[in-house]
């Protein structure tokens, strides 16, 4: 109850006003983190804040896809739907329509989020990754996820978005005495933090990750067949000019003088 309270308490700061299409948002927390091993556990709760714009209208919440990227963590879904239990392990879950059981009971109040579906993630952080892990803004950029929402829609066919984590996320359990969350005129102060955060840039192509064995031997080979093709063909440039100047010899001895 406590993180459904504080979801709800920063969403309605967003006044009814949803930063994307879709007219939805998230609320993302950590009940449990493990910073030893990485281990993980996570709630995550789709909201509807406001009325879906053109393209997202007149479409069933079943019909609208949910995918999570984690950049730094594999993660897996404890949230099984009772209709497709055999794909609860896919990245992509259809929404559950929840917004009717409260519907009367926020009927009064415009601004009041309508929870429609609520994920259990249990998940760890890459091993890789472990030892980037400097300080509590790090480890937040590793277990916060990119979401995505993906559906056809019947008049623009395929539309997707991408959900704010700006909106509410750690507003209970971990990081939350840190974490702030959507304010008029700001943003939260986890997300300012990591922005800031520099990632130097490497070229991908640019360095071998494994010594090179196999290219230091397919270019012995390509050397030693360079060396005997180069061989031969000198040899056969010699043998002509040789042949060359033999004939001209013997044309030269056949021609009589007067």
């Amino acid at each position: 109850m406590q993180t459904k309270a504080a979801c709800e308490t920063a969403l309605r700061k967003l006044e009814g006003k949803a930063s994307n299409p879709s007219g939805m948002a998230v609320c993302y927390n950590l009940p449990v983190l493990n910073k030893s091993t990485g281990v993980f556990q996570a709630d995550m709760r789709l909201y509807r804040v406001s009325a879906p714009a053109t393209g997202w209208g007149k479409m069933e919440n079943q019909a609208i896809g949910v995918g999570l990227y984690f950049p730094g963590a594999t993660v897996a879904s404890q949230t099984i739907s009772k209709r497709n239990r055999a794909s609860h392990a896919s990245s992509w879950q259809p929404i559950e329509d929840l917004a009717a059981i409260e519907l009367d009971r926020r009927a009064d109040d415009p601004n009041a989020p309508q929870m429609l579906q609520a994920f259990k993630l249990v998940g760890q952080i890459n091993d890789n990754m472990m030892g980037e892990v400097a300080n509590r803004t790090a480890l937040e950029s590793l277990v916060l996820p990119q979401i995505t929402l993906s559906a056809m829609s019947t008049a623009k066919g395929a539309v997707n978005t991408t959900l704010s984590m700006a909106d509410a996320s750690f507003v209970n359990g971990i990081f939350a005495d840190q974490a702030g969350t959507t304010a008029s005129g700001g943003m939260p102060a986890f997300t300012s933090a990591v922005s800031g955060k520099q990632i130097a840039f490497v070229m991908p192509g640019t360095t071998l990750g494994i010594f090179p064995v196999g290219l230091i031997i397919t270019g012995s080979w390509a050397v030693a067949f360079m060396a005997v093709v180069g061989y031969g063909t000198v040899g056969r440039m010699r043998f002509r000019e040789q042949y060359r100047r033999r004939v001209r010899r013997e044309v030269a001895r056949s021609v009589k003088t007067i």
